[in-house]
């Protein structure tokens, strides 16, 4: 009975667990490499994890912080909170303002980019090092990065034409030479 007890206990706490243990393995394998010299496209590969989980990220926190503020506002009782309700959306209101505003103004200090064509990879030697042509991995690694907005994009119009979900199980039909308008019949 203790086992099952220490197994519940632990598998409770697992996610916690689970995240300082892959900080921990990301330092030290950022430690190890960092000495290493790797090629562009091993670092490109080595890269690719961290980038996807940012990107999945980035993907989530907009949708959440959006609703979490309807959600807040649409409970919020106007007379039962009264003062220390319009403090708060004032106060959210202001800070969102002043990071807008510092963003901007910190955008037109830096320029960020503004020196990119200063970085010549003649001027720098770098033109043998360089790949000219693309690989067939970095194909694969650029798919799977930009896999939702290909999907976004080949299911957009798929309302319009009056199908939505159910659109995908008639697109077999549409190779079919006869019932396509225009279609050479020979």
């Amino acid at each position: 009975m203790c086992r099952w007890k220490h197994l519940s206990r632990r598998l409770k706490h697992s996610l916690v667990i689970l995240t300082v243990a892959g900080v921990l393995l990301g330092v030290a394998l950022g430690a190890a490499v960092r000495g290493a010299h790797l090629s562009r496209a091993q670092g490109a590969a080595l890269a690719f994890p961290g980038e996807l989980l940012l990107r999945m990220l980035r993907m989530v926190i907009l949708p959440l912080v959006v609703c979490s503020l309807v959600s807040g506002a649409a409970s919020l009782d106007t007379r039962a909170l009264g003062k220390l309700g319009g403090i708060a959306v004032a106060y959210f209101m202001g800070t969102t303002l002043v990071a807008s505003a510092l963003a901007v103004a910190l955008a037109f200090i830096i320029r960020p980019g503004a020196g990119a064509q200063a970085l010549n990879t003649n001027a720098l030697g770098l033109a043998d090092a360089l790949p000219t042509n693309k690989e067939t991995v970095d194909s694969f690694l650029d798919l799977a990065r930009y896999l939702p907005a290909l999907g976004a994009g080949c299911t957009a119009w798929a309302p319009l034409l009056g199908g939505g979900c159910c659109w995908s199980l008639g697109t077999p039909l549409l190779h079919q030479p006869q019932l396509v308008p225009g279609a050479d019949r020979g």
